[in-house]
This record gives structure tokens, sequence and C-alpha cells, in this order.
């Protein structure tokens, strides 16, 4: 008669425990002195950090008055302007802001897509069935 043993109940397999798949919609990372064309697809700007140039603070403005939304520390709106501006402004003394979460809400997309625009294409990577699994879909621009 052959016995079969189980030694141990615990999964060694890193799948089972761990999804590789983050969600994402499209994010951009930009320095202190973006400014220019290579800002004007960006519909929410979440300004953070210890610098922001007078031309990079003009050009989020400018994309604010167009329908941007931007979150941005109270430290540099301050130091860019003394009012309240026009538009869709979030300032915050702390990215801890519970404001902060409605605020990017509509921007994050769906829990189960990672979403990429780029100049003329869009491509998306949805989460499968599976966790190793996902679906790609590319769309043009138009």
């Amino acid at each position: 008669m052959i016995q079969s043993y189980q030694t141990s109940t615990v999964s060694h397999n890193p799948v089972s425990r761990y999804d590789f798949f983050v969600p994402i919609d499209s994010v951009a990372v930009f320095d202190h002195l973006v400014e220019g064309p290579v800002l004007d697809s960006v519909e929410c700007f979440v300004v953070c950090g210890h610098a922001l140039s007078a031309k990079t603070f003009e050009a989020i403005r400018a994309r604010v008055n167009k329908g941007a939304t931007c979150i941005i520390a109270r430290l540099l709106y301050v130091q860019h302007t003394g009012e309240q501006l026009a538009g869709n402004w979030l300032v915050v003394d702390s990215f801890l802001d519970p404001r902060i979460v409605q605020t990017l809400a509509p921007f994050l997309g769906p829990p189960d897509v990672a979403r990429f625009r780029f100049a003329s294409h869009v491509v998306e990577f949805e989460k499968g069935s599976r966790p190793d699994q996902i679906e790609v879909k590319v769309t043009e621009l138009t």
C-alpha cells in the first residue's frame, strides 16, 4: 500500500498571494520647470514638492482656465498668487487631506484597467480572470 503525505498546506506560489496588476490611468510626472504644449492634454495636476517655476505655474493656470483640475500644495500656490483663482483648484496643507480622494476620483479610471495615453494612441491593459492574465487594447486617438 502506498501512502500519500501532505507536508504543508501553505502555498509557496507567489502568484496566488500577490497580484502583479496595478490599475493606473495615464499618469505623467513632470519637474518644476515644465511648460508648453506637453501640458495641453493634462486633465488633472497634482503639484507638490518644494519648488515651482513661475512659467510652470502660469502654464498650469492656463490649463485650469481651460477646464483642468489642479491639486496643489499651499506652499507652492502662495508663492505665485495671493488670490483665489478661477477654475478647479484644490489648495491643500497636507496630501493626507480627505478632499483629495474626491477630487481625484473622476481621473482614476476603472479598478481593473491600466491606461496609458500617447500622442496618437491609448493603450489599455485590462486585468483578466486569472492573476497572470491581461487583455491589451490599442485605440487610435482622433
